[in-house]
């Protein structure tokens, strides 16, 4: 019989939870490289294997409004931003990718031979680019990591926060949002924006006809 119990990113307490069916709390994961996490984000699970595949951006501590903020001084809390892969049966955490400045949204591709990773370093790093991170899967490692979509669009860019990974398995195309909602095709490319006043938008569905146009990449 399959499980429905609910697993949950607690940043507050830089860690990540499963709610029980009695109610209880089983921690899953609070520190890595023998270190706190910093606050994770986001997260997926591999329907194979059940790995927890998830993002550590740190902003649960380096702030209030996700949690309490550690006394590091540091936009690193307690260490590099990263994306980790939870083991199933081990339990076992490992860093698979520190390429972001601050990994945020994450999602496989539809056949689960890619992994996406939103980057939201701006807020915290004046280098970093608003762009959602590509990675090669094989097993539980990342590889290959590259500028799957850059944020810009009529001279305008906005940070990808969320990734749609449900519209990524089914049209090939990937809503990103953050104080704007952008829709990117299957082809990389910004096609849509809308501004939006939600802290957390949902962005608007592509049009039909935009869809069709976005049928093949040129």
């Amino acid at each position: 019989m399959r499980s429905s119990r609910v697993t949950h990113l607690r940043a507050e307490r830089t860690r990540l939870v499963r709610f029980e069916h009695n109610g209880a709390l089983t921690v899953l994961a609070e520190q890595a490289n023998g270190k706190p996490l910093n606050g994770p984000n986001d997260m997926v699970v591999h329907p194979n294997d059940k790995s927890i595949w998830f993002t550590d951006p740190g902003y649960g501590a380096i702030s209030i409004y996700e949690g309490q903020r550690a006394n590091t001084g540091s936009t690193q809390p307690y260490q590099k931003e990263a994306v980790y892969r939870l083991d199933a049966q081990s339990g076992q955490v490992s860093k698979v990718a520190d390429e972001p400045f601050k990994p945020n949204g994450i999602a496989f591709s539809h056949d689960y031979k890619k992994v996406y990773v939103c980057d939201t370093g701006i807020t915290h790093y004046p280098n970093a680019k608003n762009i959602v991170w590509q990675y090669d899967l094989n097993n539980d490692k990342l590889s290959n990591p590259r500028t799957l979509i850059d944020m810009t669009l009529d001279g305008k860019s906005g940070f990808p926060d969320g990734c749609g990974s449900t519209s990524m398995a089914t049209s090939g195309s990937a809503p990103v949002g953050s104080a704007t909602a952008t829709m990117a095709s299957r082809c990389s490319r910004p096609i849509a924006r809308a501004s939006v006043r939600s802290v957390c938008p949902r962005p608007a569905p592509m049009s039909a006809s935009a869809a069709r146009n976005e049928t093949a990449c040129s």
